[in-house]
């Protein structure tokens, strides 16, 4: 008959040498498991997609794990020279960035004042209630060294307006926003809401933000504009809930 002291060492010793395991164990920061939501869609605008996450992921910085000689950072992220340097802006963007304090002190603006956080400048298709003109805002190439983009954003419910993740020039996430949807009232047209993308399934490799702005006509559809700024990558993701309306995630 096995002598149970020596089974209960046994257990022990085995139970030990697990925790020292676990312990020492290099960890994964990317777990290979999928999860998979549903996201609550306005069906007059778009079919049924599904948004999906990745579980398990830390909140720690990447940068010293990717193991890159050369790490990308975003550039005039606020726009705050006043220009797009660092970035492509095309259509309806304009040639610079719009002023919102010469805006609000010209009451250029639908029912109240620009109400921005940290920047004079926005890039927008926003024409002053003329003819709404399509138009892309791209970023220069960046390396995801954290696991969330941040930004302020103007975006109606339109299939037609969304903001891509881009790598090699493919569109891997794509996001539509309805910031109209945003809980607290105020003025939806002139009030930038925090909006982010989830970058996880892109940690350590070289990508591009594009706002796309597809929609275009008459002052008719004035209200069909958007408005970005305050770009950021951060640890902790910064979102107004009830704004993201649908994601897609095609990874290349």
């Amino acid at each position: 008959m096995v002598n149970e002291k020596a089974v209960a060492v046994f257990i022990a010793i085995f139970v030990v040498l697990l925790v020292l395991v676990f312990v020492f164990l290099p960890r994964q920061h990317i777990s290979n498991s999928f999860s998979t939501t549903s996201v609550p869609v306005n069906q007059s605008n778009y079919s049924t997609t599904a948004l999906t996450t990745i579980a398990g992921v830390t909140t720690q910085p990447y940068s010293s794990k990717c193991g890159l000689a050369n790490v990308l950072t975003l550039q005039n992220t606020y726009f705050a020279d006043g220009t797009y340097s660092g970035w492509n802006a095309t259509g309806g963007y304009g040639a610079k960035p719009f002023n919102i304090t010469n805006a609000n002190i010209k009451h250029n603006y639908y029912g109240q004042p620009w109400n921005v956080t940290n920047t004079t400048f926005i890039a927008t298709t926003y024409n002053g209630g003329q003819n709404v003109v399509a138009g892309n805002l791209t970023s220069g190439t960046f390396t995801v060294t954290l696991p969330y983009l941040n930004f302020q954003l103007v975006s109606p419910d339109s299939r037609l307006i969304y903001v891509e993740i881009l790598k090699d020039g493919v569109p891997q996430i794509v996001d539509h926003f309805d910031t109209y949807a945003a809980p607290g009232g105020g003025n939806a047209t002139t009030r930038l809401m925090n909006a982010s993308v989830a970058l996880i399934p892109l940690l350590c490799q070289n990508v591009q933000v594009r706002v796309v702005s597809a929609a275009a006509g008459t002052s008719q559809s004035e209200f069909n504009y958007v408005a970005a700024t305050g770009f950021y990558t951060s640890s902790k993701q910064q979102t107004t809930s009830g704004i993201l309306i649908n994601q897609s995630i095609h990874l290349t």
